[in-house]
């Protein structure tokens, strides 16, 4: 799945256009052709683009009724929430969900944890909103746990919240999306990434994402 953010820091506001005809509009080539993404963005993206390029959210709304995309959800705004107090976590949800089925006519089923910062705090929030299942970054939480079985990390698992609550949890890979960023950009050559995508083969079915991380690297690289 490819996240998609416009007020990440790097993009001027004057360059949001050019990104959204970059980098957003060619994703649906990918669904137009039978390949299976998810898009996820917060709620205020989706606003900027509908004051921009409003066809864009028609196509994205259309694309998802046809199951042609599945769109993931995180909120309104992409606050990191273990370090924002409960309510404001709580509205977060509420409001974003409240301008997904605003925009596009449905609501997220899935929510990707905001900047991969995960807390079992905030588990009972996306409970609460309706969400079915979390997406989170394995890497970071793995070298944390090294009592954890490695080959967790290619299966659906859970997560606890302090509650005791329970989400059904799908990894992300920061090592796995890296890698895809190097070969698109062309650091990284093919035989390499398939031997490294390869290496993830086993003996029993696995599970295993090529991608989760930011759209606009790809065909427009920010300038600091």
């Amino acid at each position: 799945f490819f996240h998609l953010n416009l007020m990440y820091s790097s993009i001027e506001e004057a360059s949001r256009k050019d990104v959204i005809k970059k980098c957003y509009w060619p994703l649906f080539k990918l669904a137009e052709i039978g390949i299976p993404i998810g898009i996820e963005a917060t709620a205020v993206t989706l606003k900027i683009i509908n004051e921009l390029e409003p066809t864009w959210i028609e196509t994205l709304s259309e694309y998802v009724v046809q199951q042609k995309i599945e769109f993931i959800g995180s909120g309104y705004s992409q606050i990191i929430g273990p370090l924002v107090p409960a309510t404001v976590n709580e509205w977060n949800q509420k409001l974003g969900l409240e301008t997904y089925e605003q925009l596009l006519g449905s609501k997220p089923k899935l929510a990707l944890v905001n900047e991969m910062a995960y807390s079992g705090g905030i588990v009972e929030h996306y409970i609460h909103s309706g969400y079915e299942g979390l997406i989170m970054e394995w890497n970071n939480p793995r070298s944390a746990h090294p009592e954890w079985e490695n080959e967790w990390r290619y299966h659906p698992q859970k997560v606890i919240g302090t509650n005791g609550e329970t989400l059904p949890l799908i990894w992300a890979d920061s090592i796995a999306f890296q890698k895809f960023q190097r070969y698109a950009h062309g650091e990284y050559e093919l035989d390499q990434y398939v031997k490294y995508i390869n290496s993830h083969i086993g003996e029993s079915d696995r599970f295993f994402p090529l991608y989760a991380n930011d759209v606009e690297i790809f065909d427009y690289r920010p300038r600091r």
